[in-house]
């Protein structure tokens, strides 16, 4: 079984890890992968917010 990255992000103000996920944005005409990012795990209810020079934070969506 192959473990995950964990990244860094914050969430609530607090540094926690959050294991990896990879979202392929580009596939060539075979379907092999060409271009993708790693993101963070979401739960559902969160939000994913990039922030230059500091590590991503992660917001509860308010209902």
């Amino acid at each position: 079984m192959r473990i995950p990255p964990l990244l860094n992000v914050e969430v609530d103000g607090i540094t926690v890890r959050r294991p990896a996920e990879l979202d392929v944005l580009v596939r060539d005409l075979t379907g092999r992968p060409t271009v993708s990012r790693v993101r963070p795990q979401l739960l559902p209810g969160e939000l994913l917010q990039e922030r230059l020079g500091r590590i991503p934070a992660i917001i509860k969506e308010v209902a």
